[in-house]
């Protein structure tokens, strides 16, 4: 292989990164301020997610980028099914909203960008910076809820780097 391929592939992929880390960043500052994760936000990541598996197959292995985009989105459409599940449950024990729809969201797109594996990691990083977070509004705000958007972009982030 080419040392210039090799050299553009490693700074499209730190270039993903950055974008990733900007866009969840955002994310969470305005969901901490808001309660709200934009669409337009997480229709971004998917977009850059489809980019990566397009350069992939371009200047990689097509075979290789379609099996990786495929596994993610397995992986994608499991947790976030485990995910509305445990929505509902809470829901109907609680008789109030535990996640909103823009967490559930975020965390099928964020999922696209990681293997299982990467995904778990995600999951419980999220877990534990949502325990966190919301004995801190509890204590400090005295707030029963909370945003859980800066918890699931901590654990995205964590995840890639997994």
């Amino acid at each position: 292989m080419d040392i210039s391929v090799s050299l553009f592939q490693i700074v499209m992929g730190l270039a993903a990164y950055l974008v990733i880390a900007v866009v969840l960043i955002a994310i969470s500052v305005i969901d901490f301020r808001t309660r709200r994760i934009p669409n337009e936000y997480v229709l971004a990541l998917l977009a850059l997610r489809l980019v990566v598996a397009a350069f992939d197959a371009l200047w990689g292995s097509a075979s290789a980028a379609f099996v990786s985009l495929a596994t993610s989105g397995v992986v994608s459409i499991g947790v976030t099914f485990a995910l509305v599940v445990l929505k509902r449950i809470l829901e109907q024990r609680t008789q109030q909203e535990s996640l909103g729809w823009g967490d559930v969201k975020l965390l099928a797109v964020g999922c696209l960008f990681l293997d299982l594996q990467q995904a778990f990691t995600a999951l419980f990083i999220a877990s534990l910076a949502g325990v966190v977070l919301g004995v801190c509004f509890r204590i400090f705000a005295k707030d029963r809820t909370f945003p859980f958007g800066p918890a699931l972009c901590l654990g995205i982030m964590t995840g890639l780097f997994v």
